[in-house]
């Protein structure tokens, strides 16, 4: 392709620009010329195929340099080494996939192209023209012929060799965009397309890059009437903003715009008022950009609310710049690098929130990818991060909840964070982590040829320490408007997180423990327990929203003098740890100067057993102390003390307390009245008079959403029948028919019959009645379900349950307390220790915990005594003595 022309007109306008200073010029000029013929002959440029180093790929060169060669053009070079091939000096044939083709790999993490072991997939190929890419623009084009399986390499090279004809030159393709794996989109494809008419950005990304991965022009022709939508909105609202989905998709969408300009149903004309309309976009981004004015002055850590928007702008600055020299956008792009490379030095960011820090790593590793700057790699700070992202969640994959986090279920973090460091280190450990915690379902995307192993590093006590940049930036500046919070710790002891995994079995114990109680979406959580799992059930937890105060985790909080007078520092140091893969770990906190307090927390851990933690607390000057330590778990309704020194958690295998269950006016339910089933958890329970036997259900019902189509039906012997239910309706309302769809159950209960309805899928459901059949099809009760008669606690009690137990021996005043609060989804209930006392400065006083779980059929039986200073003994199947350096009990000494 020649692009001295462009070129010309890039130089002029750099020179206009230049005399322009900052403004901003509303016209970019000409459109920038296309040309769609890529000579493959030599006779504008050198041309040479580049692939893997494997017979069949080689053989595949082969079969198209030999198609070039018979129409009388030069035979291509070929080369395996990416290094010395690429658009900088040569038009390139690229063979393979992003796992095996530096080139396409290059591509692929700019958008430009898509090719993996998913796409094409195992059983095709794929023929695309990449035009003029980022970095190389002005030099050389590509054309990728994409094979996810070798052995169809020679399939696809005879493809490309097929389309390869004489033109402009002797040897030479115009525009391809051939998957031939991706079937024409279907009716209702389309129809869900046209009915898509939002002017969105968003809206074109979706269709543009389906066009991209498919080549299906229906989808580019979306994008395009979408692109004149967007048009129309501009005129309408020349200040139009963009909107949060456009803000937080803005780097691919200004990427995409970059590899779709080239699609030969697009007009100059339309290319012209397209781009101008992305500029528009890219520059109402800069408004969004956190802490814009500050970016390139002593950059450390940054944050998702400056990274969403600067990514786009990178993205769209680097199209401006070449080829319609845009003056501003040298400025942004290095806006762009300031940050982003500064990041790089890090493996955490900003935010101390668990889904948050995910994202502004996301878009630190996709800009290093994009510039190929790959130290982020090579440093084994990828491999750092992709660790702590594994040890902050269970063994289910399941997210642990510190910052500004939900209560997630899924393995979120887990699939979004690890690929791209199983794709660069190709570590056996991350796949096994990635199939088992999605079930052996992750579709990889990446190296299919190797074999999954269990990592051996990732279980029993992970410690990590503080990043170096992000003490330094908490030791500098405040993360919102609260006084800077210097670390008390040094920074060699700072801990970050530590993660206590018994191991891999999903039902396993676990336990985080959080050294940093600052950061965006902070919580003042610093020492306090995120969460503690085991027995497949969430016993500790966090997961909360905007709930920041101390008050609300797992931790101490301090009054001194009748008042809480500071926040909790920053930073927890690290005074001890102990883990020789053995069935006992130790660790040992600090945190310095806390409401005049030194806090040291001591977590004394037999693996998959209980848990001992022993909290001292030693004055740094005289006063009247009242010492708060909090337990928080989830509200069911089945927890309390138990005695003066115990509190417990029951948990059924099947929840026999209504949750989530609205009662609601419904006149097309038989009383007028339905049960709504609005939540994830929602359970509707009911207790009914009906001798044991077998039994048929029928349950009139309907899910309001079209994803809702089922319930599960419970009984307590443990047995789960699934009921279908129509969608967006009820059915009639005749018993007769209801009797020859209802599903069977088997009823075991001596006393009333105990049955639960919970959510197979997605809320909200409405449940008008149940009915009830016996054997022989007679109906033997009928239950409206907003009158539905609830267990009793009595018969709750009397079930087979998993347990948590909290057991103390010291003296406290100790409360339970019940609350939703705003920023958390579920209801919480607390357990309060409080202990006061006038303190002398030097003076201690410590609070043990013993912490396990049982089962109500096999009762564990632990108890637990503080002996001493500094010791506790734990009484049970497995008796422990707990004691930290400088304790003595029954003549025995400790300075370990």
């Amino acid at each position: 392709m020649n692009r001295w022309l462009l070129w010309a007109t890039v130089a002029a306008a750099v020179c206009n620009s230049a005399l322009a200073g900052e403004a901003e010029q509303d016209d970019l000029g000409p459109v920038r010329p296309i040309d769609r013929w890529i000579d493959l002959g030599g006779e504008t440029r050198p041309v040479a195929i580049l692939c893997p180093d494997r017979p069949a790929y080689r053989q595949a060169a082969e079969r198209i340099a030999q198609g070039i060669e018979r129409l009388g053009a030069t035979r291509p070079g070929t080369s395996c080494d990416a290094q010395k091939i690429s658009p900088e000096t040569h038009t390139v044939i690229a063979l393979g996939n992003v796992n095996n083709n530096r080139l396409i790999a290059r591509l692929y993490f700019n958008y430009y192209a898509y090719e993996d072991s998913l796409l094409p997939g195992p059983n095709g190929f794929s023929l695309r023209t990449v035009y003029d890419p980022y970095p190389w623009h002005g030099r050389g084009d590509v054309v990728v012929v994409g094979i996810s399986n070798e052995s169809r390499a020679v399939e696809a090279a005879g493809k490309l060799a097929e389309r390869i004809r004489r033109g402009k030159t002797k040897a030479g393709v115009d525009y391809l965009l051939e998957v031939s794996t991706a079937p024409p989109p279907a009716d209702s494809v389309i129809l869900s397309l046209q009915s898509k008419r939002s002017p969105s950005f968003h809206v074109f990304l979706d269709s543009a890059s389906r066009y991209l991965k498919t080549g299906q022009e229906a989808y580019a022709r979306h994008a395009i009437a979408t692109l004149h939508r967007i048009l129309q909105r501009y005129r309408d609202d020349p200040d139009s903003d963009c909107d949060w989905p456009e803000e937080t998709n803005s780097a691919q969408i200004l990427a995409t715009w970059d590899a779709f300009e080239e699609c030969p149903l697009l007009t100059d004309a339309e290319r012209h008022e397209f781009s101008l309309a992305f500029l528009r976009f890219m520059r109402s981004l800069k408004r969004h950009v956190s802490g814009y004015s500050r970016i390139g002055t002593d950059d450390l850590v940054t944050w998702n609310h400056t990274t969403f928007p600067l990514l786009g702008m990178y993205f769209g600055s680097r199209y401006f710049r070449d080829y319609y020299a845009l003056p501003e956008a040298d400025r942004y792009l290095e806006k762009a690098k300031a940050c982003f490379t500064a990041q790089a030095r890090s493996w955490k960011p900003q935010e101390d929130a668990d889904t948050y820090l995910i994202i502004t790593m996301g878009h630190t590793i996709r800009y290093c990818l994009a510039e190929w700057n790959l130290e982020f790699f090579q440093s084994g700070r990828m491999r750092r991060y992709a660790d702590y992202v594994i040890s902050i969640c269970d063994s289910r994959g399941w997210l642990s909840g510190f910052g500004d986090s939900g209560i997630g279920r899924a393995p979120l973090l887990i699939q979004r964070a690890v690929p791209l460091a199983f794709w660069w280190y190709r570590d056996p450990g991350y796949l096994w982590v990635l199939d088992h915690v999605s079930d052996g379902r992750w579709e990889n995307p990446f190296h299919r040829n190797v074999r999954s192993r269990r990592p051996g590093h990732l279980t029993g006590i992970r410690v990590f320490h503080l990043d170096p940049q992000l003490y330094e930036y908490t030791r500098r500046r405040s993360f919102y408007n609260e006084p800077v919070s210097a670390p008390k710790v040094p920074p060699e002891s700072a801990i970050d997180k530590i993660a206590f995994r018994e191991s891999w079995d999903k039902a396993s114990q676990y336990t985080l423990l959080d050294g940093f109680g600052r950061g965006r979406h902070l919580h003042y959580d610093t020492g306090a327990i995120i969460v503690l799992v085991d027995r497949g059930e969430r016993w500790l937890l966090d997961h909360d929203y905007l709930t920041r105060n101390t008050t609300e985790h797992n931790m101490l909080s301090v009054i001194q003098n009748g008042r809480s007078k500071q926040l909790v520092p920053s930073c927890a140091g690290l005074i001890c740890q102990s883990d020789l893969g053995g069935p006992v770990g130790l660790v040992g906190t600090e945190v310095r100067d806390y409401c005049g307090i030194d806090w040291r927390r001591y977590v004394f851990w037999r693996k998959g057993d209980a848990l001992v933690i022993l909290d001292r607390m030693t004055a740094r000057e005289p006063a009247d102390y009242d010492l708060d330590l909090v337990w928080k778990v989830e509200d069911r309704g089945d927890e309390t003390l138990a005695g003066e020194r115990a509190f417990v958690v029951r948990r059924g295998q099947v929840p026999w307390r209504w949750r989530e269950v609205s009662i609601v006016e419904d006149p097309q339910a038989s009383g007028g009245k339905a049960a709504l089933l609005h939540g994830g958890v929602s359970a509707l329970a009911l207790a009914v008079d009906l001798p044991a036997g077998e039994y048929r259900l029928a349950v009139r019902a309907y899910g309001e959403d079209t994803a809702s189509d089922s319930l599960l039906v419970h009984t307590s012997e443990g047995t789960t029948v699934v009921r279908g239910i129509p969608r967006l309706g009820y059915g009639p309302d005749d018993a007769k028919r209801a009797a020859r769809s209802a599903i069977s159950l088997n009823l075991t209960d001596a006393g009333r019959q105990l049955i639960s309805l919970t959510l197979r899928r997605r809320p909200p459901v409405r449940v008008d009645k149940l009915m009830l059949f016996d054997a022989d099809g007679k109906l033997r009760l009928v239950v409206e379900a907003e009158d539905a008669p609830a267990p009793t606690e009595d018969e709750i009690a009397a079930l087979a349950a998993k347990r948590f137990w909290i057991k103390w021996s010291d003296q406290v005043q100790s409360t339970v307390k019940r609350s939703h609060p705003k920023g958390i989804v579920v209801p919480v209930c607390k357990l309060y220790q409080r202990m006061s006392r006038r303190l002398a400065a030097g003076e201690t006083a410590e609070l043990a915990n013993l912490l396990y779980t049982d089962e109500s059929t096999e009762p564990l039986g632990y108890q637990v005594r503080h002996v001493s200073r500094g010791a506790v003994l734990v009484v049970g199947p497995d008796s422990a003595l707990c004691a930290v350096r400088g304790a003595s009990f029954d003549g025995l000494q400790f300075d370990a």
